[in-house]
């Protein structure tokens, strides 16, 4: 610093430099205005300014804005600008950027953007509101303005995007490249759009191509052009994925569609004067039909069957329209806004035939009723149909209102061995068919269908059941059983017999099935229970599985014969054999049928012990005063009207007396000539045995009585001894027993006298 202060010095004496503000003028008088200090110089000095110039010394750059100056709120974007001459090489000298709207400044960074002509403008710190701006900056200390306007706008949610009707209607799997537009958002940030199919965890999303109206960045657009290659697509649900500038990406909901319907039988045929009118449409992919409509008429569908194939339709015409007649018909098509239009979708044909009525001729000589409305199973049925509007060429439909067992087609004049179908008059048809074939429990229908012109509604003829055959109802040699006799009917379809009867109103089910019996054809038995006839010859009711009220059959009740008395067997057993005397023991009797009444006696050889009456077939006794030794117990049943009597086997009851034990004393001991010697024993019955003993102890002095004593209530018997001489005794006691207690004797004891 010393030595270019002396440099100065010596290159520029008595010099004083200043520094000043150059700025270029334009003009005709081109050249630089100087600002700078202007104050009074030392003394022998003179004044120097200096200044700094650019180089190049570029003037303020004029910028104008591209096209494409839609920028999203909150991101970094590039900005097209046109900067004439060298300038956008110095653009970089540019500073202090800014976006103005409304007098208010927000200062921004902007980045030059060299290869592409832009500048990268970050909005991302900075806080705007949508609206429009103006770009402002500062070149050296020269403020400036870009020429057009920055339209800032929030990015766009897609909530309320979807495909515009006739795309959606376009849409069609495997169809090719199909052109589609989106609708319901502003699209101008759009920078990819991608497919991927819905509710599929390994379906991958992948790019198509789409055609903005304006251009990106190029201000709103409310629709943009998209090309689906539906070749891979089969139907279902789809998403469209629409990125923008942010780079998240927003799903759209669309559905790939499949092929329209095809309706192959049409026109629908309906007739004058009919109410609700019954037709199928046939043909493909008929579940897609929501809905038809047709001038004059009310169309109501049916859901569509498993293949999509058939779908039953009602039609109800409002008006009586010419026969000939043709009515367009418009199908509404799911997830379509187009209707299909069915130019000659009904015609009118002629009126429908109709079975007014029908009578039925029954079978004569069935064992059981058959109500009106039913036809039994295996016989010829006979009809007389009253009919309106048949022709020679109206065929008779036969079926089961359930769909079982097929349909069979008569036509007029037909006669086989099997079936058979006049025409009497032109308004009566006679019909007769074997209905071996037809199962049971068939509503048998019958429709009349005269081909194009419609068909009548179906009638039920008759209810087809399989009543049984009854050949004969006998009297089993078997004792009634809680008041029931036992009969067995023999026959063939019995299994359809659930209950029987002496009324319509009361019936007994039967548990069991029927046994098949020996010999040619299907012949069955089976045994039911029943009370007494109310009278003789009374008629037997049954009812078929699934009847409430009984049916009354020509069987009449066979003659009740004595019932032989129901042989029984008695068992008898004890609660405690062997026991001792005194000990209750309980004898239990059975009979092997609980159905019996009256008493069981219990007998002790011949002695009756006791008796007791029956519950449930068993009775017992106990017996608390049988003597000792052995019993001959037996439990003899005397019967009753539907039972024999029966005497059990004997069981042996043994009865001891109860073991006892005898102790001795004597006090005192040693005694003294002549002095009293109390004797005293104590008897004890043996454990487990009880009771209050009796009877007499005898006192011995070896093997000489000295005397007796009675036992009191405690078992304690006493004896005074006061004669015994000077010496030693052997004193002992021997109780003799009694009727319940076993005798014993006790130990011996030593009596000193002295």
């Amino acid at each position: 610093t010393a030595m270019l202060l002396n440099l100065r010095s010596i290159a520029f004496p008595d010099t004083q430099f200043r520094a000043s503000f150059a700025q270029a003028v334009a003009g005709e008088h081109a050249g630089v205005n100087l600002c700078g200090q202007q104050g009074p110089l030392p003394p022998h000095t003179r004044a120097a300014y200096l200044w700094a110039s650019r180089v190049p010394n570029s003037g303020v750059p004029t910028i104008h804005i591209g096209d494409a100056n839609f920028i999203p709120a909150g991101e970094k974007t590039p900005l097209p600008v046109d900067v004439s001459g060298p300038a956008w090489k110095y653009l970089d000298r540019a500073r202090q950027w800014s976006l103005v709207a409304d007098g208010k400044k927000t200062p921004i960074s902007v980045v030059k953007l060299g290869n592409q002509q832009a500048l990268e403008l970050d909005l991302t710190k900075a806080k705007l509101p949508p609206g429009d701006y103006t770009l402002n900056g500062f070149w050296d200390w020269l403020p400036f303005r870009a020429v057009g306007t920055v339209h800032v706008r929030a990015l766009e949610d897609f909530q309320k995007t979807h495909l515009d009707p006739a795309s959606q209607n376009r849409l069609l799997a495997k169809s090719g490249k199909i052109p589609v537009t989106l609708s319901g958002g502003d699209f101008e940030f759009t920078t990819k759009i991608e497919v991927k199919k819905a509710n599929d965890e390994f379906a991958t999303a992948e790019n198509v191509r789409f055609l903005m109206s304006k251009g990106l960045r190029k201000g709103p657009q409310d629709h943009i052009d998209v090309q689906l290659d539906t070749d891979s697509f089969e139907p279902g649900l789809y998403h469209l994925l629409i990125s923008q500038v942010d780079g998240s990406s927003h799903p759209v909901d669309f559905k790939v569609l499949p092929n329209p319907p095809q309706i192959d039988n049409l026109p629908i045929v309906v007739n004058p004067g009919g109410a609700t009118q019954h037709f199928v449409l046939k043909g493909e992919r008929l579940e897609q039909v929501t809905s038809l409509e047709a001038p004059g008429a009310v169309l109501k569908l049916s859901a569509a069957n498993t293949s999509q194939t058939e779908r039953s339709l009602t039609v109800e015409l409002k008006s009586t329209p010419a026969p000939g007649t043709v009515v367009p018909v418009t199908a509404y098509l799911a997830d379509r806004t187009e209707p299909l239009k069915l130019l000659h979708g009904l015609v009118v044909t002629g009126p429908l035939p109709v079975i007014v009525s029908s009578r039925l001729s029954l079978p004569e000589g069935m064992a059981i009723k058959v109500r009106s409305d039913e036809f039994p199973a295996g016989y010829t049925l006979n009809a007389l149909l009253d009919v309106k509007n048949i022709e020679r060429q109206s065929v008779l439909r036969l079926a089961c209102a359930d769909g079982a067992g097929g349909q069979t087609d008569l036509h007029i004049g037909e006669q086989t061995t099997d079936r058979n179908l006049q025409q009497l008059s032109p308004d009566q048809l006679f019909l007769a068919i074997t209905t071996g074939a037809i199962p049971s429990g068939c509503s048998l229908n019958a429709v009349i269908d005269n081909g194009r012109d419609g068909r009548s509604q179906p009638v039920t003829l008759a209810h087809i059941i399989r009543a049984p055959q009854i050949d004969s109802f006998t009297l089993m040699d078997t004792a009634p059983s809680n008041g029931n006799h036992e009969f067995q009917l023999t026959g063939q379809n019995l299994e359809m017999i659930g209950q029987v009867g002496w009324d319509k109103g009361t019936g007994l089910a039967i548990s069991g099935l029927p046994a098949p019996l020996p010999g040619p054809g299907m012949t069955q038995s089976i045994h039911v229970n029943l009370p007494d006839p109310p009278a003789p010859e009374s008629p037997l009711y049954i009812w078929l599985r699934g009847d409430t009220e009984g049916r009354q059959t020509i069987i009449k009740a066979p003659a009740l014969q004595p019932a032989k008395p129901q042989p029984t067997m008695t068992t008898i057993t004890s609660s405690a054999n062997p026991s001792f005397v005194g000990q209750p023991v309980t004898f239990d009797a059975k009979v092997d049928d609980t159905a019996v009444t009256g008493k069981l006696a219990f007998m002790d050889g011949l002695t009756v012990l006791g008796e007791t009456p029956l519950n449930g077939g068993s009775a017992t006794y106990t017996a608390a005063s049988l003597a000792a030794g052995s019993h001959t117990i037996t439990a003899v049943y005397s019967g009753d009207a539907n039972h024999a009597g029966s005497t059990s086997s004997a069981i042996t009851q043994t009865v001891t007396k109860q073991s006892t034990q005898t102790t001795i004393s004597a006090t005192p001991n040693p005694a003294a000539a002549g002095q009293d010697v109390l004797l005293t024993a104590i008897v004890a019955v043996t454990p487990p045995g009880a009771g209050d003993l009796d009877g007499v102890v005898t006192f011995y002095s070896g093997d000489a009585i000295l005397g007796t004593a009675n036992l009191d209530t405690k078992g304690t018997a006493t004896f005074d001894a006061s004669t015994l001489p000077h010496g030693d005794y052997k004193i002992k006691a021997v109780y003799t027993g009694s009727a319940a207690f076993a005798e014993s004797t006790s130990t011996s004891i030593t009596q000193v006298i002295q």
